[in-house]
């Protein structure tokens, strides 16, 4: 049991999205701002109907919380579709077919429950976050309940010491410890942390509840995570840096994740941007060990680094990953709206069927374009690794920037370059020709200039322009059905044709870089 398509209506920053899973893993790169968030919190909203207390209990009003500010008299309605024909379905504040799920193994991760691991009371950590996530640990936190209970019926001037609430404390912290023991499993934990290359191995030091004799306030037990063989002086979150907390969370996360999965055909983690604070180095190896760890479950990864989207597209087995892109487009009300590209969609060449065909259509046919033109863009902010890019203007000033170079496969040729120069500079202390030095150098360059990334085409009249500047200036422009008053104007149509000619060439050469 899968997903096999996810849509969402006026929910947060989505009015209206939809995109099928056709294989079996799904991973998901969107900049900031693309709804890549909204995309995790609906799927969680689904599935952790029956796991997060303030869903279940109706603490929270899904359709208040996120409802689509722009569309607040609409209905918010996320719909999950399995491919054994069952549907999850959200309407507003209800969710349909609540025995769907059953007993399945369900698992949500990101930066902030992740982060959260790592608290000063382990304790609370247990009780607010972790129960969330595992419920089975909600059994073993109400040890305490009975005495609360008994302290809270005591008279105010009565003396702790003249009944047995004490010894009954003393045992529920023993009881507490003794199922600490079994619900955390520490050695997988630390079994995980060697298998992520970290040289230490953590415990967990607790220090027993307490009764205030006088106020009668009782205070829950501190469950401390300690390094061994070190002194954190107790005070163990600001003395690691902020790596090797994320680590430590990370193996407790998963390895409970291990723990509590049952044999339900549904198994799904779900993971939004989680790696932050960490090198590329130590994100591989967990990429790999989730990859191989959890190869049963259905994965959707959603992240806004292209460096850690790029590292996880080289490790996966592309037959079972569908990998799409996320990226905003402004529609017919001015109103931004996120579009989701599988890597078999063309744009172009449906636009095509709307310009010369008899589906006639070119306000249909400028959409269409604008999606191609900020598509490819973002597959060469992808393939160019340009950084951490907040808004599609950024990526193309990088691209159109005069002062940087891009080269296929930049890695060889600055390779290449390395061995030529050293090359010459052999040959010169033998005596050869200053001439012949310099033939050399201009083939040399020659060469690499072929392999440079170029922008600049020439017209039929041999004049030179930007492929980039000359497609956004369509795009932006003259693809606005709005700035037309009459989109049957035969002028428009060209303009459609002139972009369709030189989205096209940018293609290619996006092309020649995927080989």
């Amino acid at each position: 049991m899968k997903i096999n398509k996810i849509s969402l209506k006026n929910f947060k920053f989505h009015h209206d999205l939809e995109f099928e899973i056709k294989t079996k893993n799904c991973l998901i790169y969107g900049e900031n701002g693309t709804g890549k968030s909204s995309i995790y919190e609906a799927l969680y909203t689904n599935f952790y109907y029956f796991k997060d207390t303030k869903i279940v209990n109706n603490q929270i009003s899904i359709r208040d919380k996120y409802l689509h500010r722009d569309y607040m008299s609409s209905e918010l309605k996320v719909n999950i579709s399995f491919d054994n024909n069952n549907d999850l379905f959200r309407l507003n504040d209800n969710i349909t077919d609540e025995n769907l799920l059953g007993d399945a193994t369900i698992y949500f991760a990101n930066e902030k429950i992740l982060s959260s691991i790592v608290e000063n009371n382990f304790y609370d950590v247990i009780n607010s976050n972790l129960s969330i996530h595992f419920s089975q640990l909600k059994s073993f936190t109400t040890v305490y309940d009975d005495i609360k209970l008994k302290i809270h019926q005591l008279p105010s001037d009565t003396e702790l010491k003249d009944t047995d609430i004490i010894k009954k404390r003393f045992e529920a912290d023993k009881e507490y410890q003794s199922k600490l023991e079994n619900f955390i499993p520490l050695s997988d934990i630390n079994d995980i942390l060697k298998k992520l290359q970290c040289d230490f191995e953590i415990e967990f030091s607790f220090n027993n509840s307490t009764i205030n004799n006088e106020t009668h306030d009782f205070s829950n037990p501190k469950i401390s995570i300690k390094i061994k063989g070190i002194d954190d002086r107790d005070d163990f979150k600001n003395h690691f840096n902020e790596a090797k907390l994320k680590l430590i969370s990370i193996a407790i996360y998963f390895a409970m994740a291990k723990k509590y999965e049952t044999e339900n055909n549904l198994k799904l983690l779900v993971l939004d941007d989680f790696l932050t604070s960490l090198d590329m180095a130590n994100r591989k190896i967990i990429a790999r060990y989730i990859l191989d760890t959890f190869n049963e479950y259905q994965i959707i990864i959603l992240t806004h680094n292209l460096q850690f989207n790029n590292l996880i597209q080289r490790l996966l087995d592309t037959e079972k990953w569908d990998t799409k892109i996320l990226f905003t487009i402004k529609d017919e009300d001015d109103k931004l709206k996120s579009i989701v590209k599988n890597k078999n969609d063309n744009y172009i060449d449906e636009a095509k069927t709307f310009i010369n065909t008899e589906a006639y259509d070119l306000r249909i046919a400028g959409n269409l374009l604008r999606k191609a033109f900020e598509s490819i863009i973002n597959e060469f902010e992808q393939l160019l690794e340009l950084g951490k890019i907040e808004s599609l203007n950024n990526i193309i000033n990088s691209l159109r920037d005069d002062n940087k170079l891009f080269y296929k496969e930049p890695n060889k040729a600055l390779l290449n370059l390395h061995k030529q120069f050293n090359k010459m500079i052999r040959e010169q202390s033998t005596g050869r020709p200053d001439n012949t030095i310099i033939d050399s150098l201009k083939e040399l360059f020659e060469n690499l200039e072929i392999n440079k990334i170029t922008f600049i085409k020439k017209d039929e009249d041999d004049k030179e322009y930007n492929i980039l500047k000359k497609t956004e200036f369509y795009k932006n422009i003259l693809l606005n059905p709005s700035s037309h008053n009459d989109i049957e104007n035969e002028i428009y149509k060209q303009e459609c044709l002139n972009t369709v000619t030189l989205l096209e060439e940018l293609n290619s050469i996006l092309v020649s870089l995927k080989k």
